[in-house]
């Protein structure tokens, strides 16, 4: 999975983070008819969960729901029985596109986050993962969550501060590639809320390309296209296998050997400021500067790629020249690069998530491996001034090897 957001960046007081509201869209949770009610109810979600704090003595642990339906759901009787205990009092409710939180101890969440939860649940969440299950007034389930404290699940959720929230509402919340760290603190729906008047949380998804048997971006409506002239690339099960690459370079025209994803013009320019950039994949053969993703433009212009001396770009490099895996950018008016490393190459034919997040406060670019910031280094350029005609997934604005390896 590929996807880019908007990010805004504050402090810990700034905690209240607005969500895209869903209307009457539901997720297609469960195989079965249906009647209104039923449906309804599987429109509510376990949304975030937030199991293991960065403090032990802090008592910060909670479950919120997000009612994703255009009509209020009323949640009289309804329980969590697995993992926690919380049993709805009569008339509550959780209202249309909106959110409600139980925690550990209500208190202490309001204090360490301004965060008024409806229930204190007795027991607590696993640090090592469990299933949570959440039942109606009738003993039915309407979702499950059986989360984990290991990749793919967020790693920066299990005692780095923050959260786990899930990506979409739409997506099925019982896989970990769905979730995202919180990166700084917990967030929270707040429904009718107004957005903070500085920034302080992340926002919503912009992009995101899930490659389940198509390139079709479920959230900006920028489809991608697969280039491959020889068929060598294939779909599957959320998967786009591009590991039939055999070291063609990227520098081709017209292209007619290997393959890559060329995604549309602008999509990077256009995100303004700041940004997060994720890809979950696996990497089958690290060849010496190929990339996983190259967004810009090379000096021969559009669907060429001999060099980009001169030219603006952003690209993630599973193996530099060093034999590291390298996020990079150059400002091409002054020929300047910044990089920032991992200290080694990824594993081969193991899944990763990589992020890369772009932050004009403190004018840094930082990697994230599995979760975890790995490295950051300064940022040269501002993304709104990137001519990105040349937005590949595999292909490099150099003559380099194209990417080995599935888009997950």
């Amino acid at each position: 999975m590929a996807s880019f957001r908007n990010r805004q960046w504050g402090f810990r007081t700034l905690t209240k983070a607005p969500r895209a509201k869903v209307g009457n869209q539901r997720a297609r949770r469960r195989m079965r008819v249906e009647g209104l009610e039923d449906r309804r109810m599987m429109a509510v979600v376990v949304n975030e969960i937030h199991y293991n704090s960065a403090d032990n003595t802090s008592l910060e642990e909670f479950v919120e729901l997000h009612n994703t339906a255009a009509t209020p759901v009323d949640l009289s009787g309804w329980r969590f029985s697995d993992g926690v205990e919380y049993t709805f009092a009569p008339g509550q409710t959780i209202p249309a596109g909106g959110y409600v939180v139980i925690a550990e101890d209500p208190a202490g969440l309001y204090k360490a986050f301004g965060v008024t939860a409806i229930g204190q649940f007795s027991g607590g969440l696993n640090n090592d993962g469990e299933r949570i299950a959440l039942s109606d007034a009738q003993g039915d389930l309407v979702d499950e969550v059986e989360y984990g404290a290991t990749f793919p699940w967020p790693i920066a959720a299990d005692g780095g501060g923050g959260s786990m929230e899930l990506i979409n509402p739409l997506l099925d919340n019982n896989l970990g590639s769905n979730w995202r760290p919180s990166y700084l603190v917990p967030l929270f729906g707040e429904t009718n809320e107004q957005e903070p008047a500085s920034a302080g949380a992340l926002n919503d998804l912009v992009h995101r390309w899930s490659f389940s048997g198509n390139l079709d971006d479920s959230v900006g409506n920028a489809d991608g296209a697969l280039v491959d002239p020889q068929g060598l690339a294939s779909f599957g099960s959320g998967v786009l296998d591009v590991s039939a690459n055999s070291g063609q370079g990227s520098n081709q025209f017209p292209f007619n050997s290997g393959a890559y994803v060329d995604l549309p013009n602008g999509i990077v320019s256009d995100l303004g400021n700041d940004a997060t950039f994720e890809w979950w994949g696996t990497i089958t053969r690290n060849r010496t500067w190929a990339e996983i993703f190259s967004f810009g433009t090379s000096d021969a212009g559009e669907d060429r790629s001999p060099s980009a001396s001169n030219q603006d770009y952003i690209t993630l490099i599973p193996q530099s020249g060093n034999g590291t895996l390298r996020v990079t950018h150059r400002f091409g008016a002054s020929g300047s690069e910044s990089s920032a490393d991992w200290s080694e190459a990824p594993e081969l034919n193991v899944e990763h998530h990589f992020a890369v997040t772009w932050n004009s406060e403190t004018e840094l670019q930082t990697l994230y491996v599995n979760g975890q910031p790995i490295a950051s280094s300064p940022t040269l350029i501002d993304l709104a001034d990137i001519n990105d005609n040349n937005n590949w997934l595999g292909r490099s604005q150099w003559n380099d090897p194209l990417f080995d390896g599935y888009h997950n």
